[in-house]
């Protein structure tokens, strides 16, 4: 039986066509069903052929296998070791294993001459982004350092006013008891007068109430004369609170000028996974270990496969690094059950 050259052709195309459709169905199965590996069967053996011919292999499905990590390239201007670098990593790695249940990364500790090619590096590269929050954070501490000093001089102050204030009652008090004295000895003493003096008994007790208020009157010079000097304190405390003032004001602006010279927010780090499956993670900027630990926590979803949560800005896998916690939110979970294709994590 002689085929045409036509028929060939075209038994080649549809031959062509079936191995296309099996194969990308042999890869779609593993992220569309959560199927393992099986190489059984004809379709197995056939796409097992077609990766020893073409030497493409079929990527693992999600969390099927932990993704093996390295440590890269790191710039010591962030004076971050490498041993506290190994274990931020290893706690923003935790954030995502712990309610799996499971390891999904795993560090490879080879030096640079033995490490494997699909290993993915975790790199502290620095530029201006970390040069301008370096320099925030010189002058946020700065202004932390001189605020404990500004508190304690308002405080001092409140409490000055407060006694101020006291005492001021205390001597207005004491002038309107003198007052009242001193007028019931003058009412006395003019009254006597109009009668041509007074008896030696009366001029005895006029003489005690005279010395009496004599005595008073030197008390009155005493609390005036502490409350002019608590004045004087308060004056000279308020004068130290305003050159506090002036330096936080001055640290102020500085740090806001600063902050205007980021321009649009910063892209604090990234995941990149070009064509050929080469991976990697790129850490840019951070405020403190939290937000470092956060960061990485976001890149490490990303590298699993994960995108932004964008409803939740609490979750590791929002876009912007605002909040403060290390621990996945229900959105964060709700997205890794999904794409581990499990029903619930442990």
């Amino acid at each position: 039986m002689i085929l045409s050259a036509k028929f060939l052709i075209k038994l080649t195309l549809y031959t062509a066509l079936i191995a296309v459709i099996g194969l990308c169905i042999w890869y779609a199965k593993p992220y569309v069903m959560q199927y393992s590996y099986d190489r059984s069967g004809p379709i197995g053996t056939f796409v097992t052929n077609i990766e020893k011919n073409t030497g493409i292999t079929r990527p693992p499905p999600p969390c099927s296998q932990p993704i093996v990590y390295r440590i890269g390239t790191m710039d010591p201007s962030f004076g971050l070791t490498k041993e506290k670098f190994i274990a931020d990593i290893n706690e923003a790695a935790n954030i995502w294993e712990k309610p799996f249940g499971k390891k999904l990364f795993q560090f490879d500790p080879a030096t640079s001459t033995t490490v494997a090619e699909d290993d993915m590096p975790i790199n502290l590269i620095y530029d201006y982004r970390q040069q301008v929050t370096d320099a925030l954070n010189t002058v946020g501490a700065t202004i932390d350092s001189e605020t404990p000093a500004y508190n304690a001089l308002k405080a001092k102050y409140n409490n000055l006013t407060a006694q101020y204030s006291r005492d001021k009652a205390t001597l207005t008090a004491l002038k309107s008891a003198f007052d009242a004295a001193q007028n019931q000895y003058n009412s006395q003493v003019n009254y006597w007068n109009s009668r041509g003096g007074a008896p030696s008994s009366e001029f005895a007790t006029l003489n005690n109430e005279k010395a009496s208020l004599e005595a008073q009157v030197v008390v009155l010079n005493q609390h005036q004369d502490a409350l002019n000097a608590l004045a004087t304190t308060i004056n000279a405390t308020s004068a130290e609170i305003n050159k506090y003032v002036n330096v936080l004001n001055a640290q102020a602006r500085q740090y806001n000028a600063i902050s205007s010279t980021t321009g649009e927010q910063f892209e604090e780090g990234q995941f990149v996974s070009d064509s050929t499956g080469v991976r990697r993670i790129d850490i840019f900027q951070y405020m403190n270990k939290t937000k470092l630990i956060r960061l990485l926590a976001h890149e490490l979803g990303h590298s699993l496969g994960l995108g932004h949560v964008a409803s939740d800005t609490s979750a590791i896998m929002y876009p912007v690094n605002q909040a403060n916690t290390l621990a996945l939110t229900q959105n964060d979970i709700a997205a890794l059950i999904t794409l581990c294709g499990i029903s619930q994590l442990k």
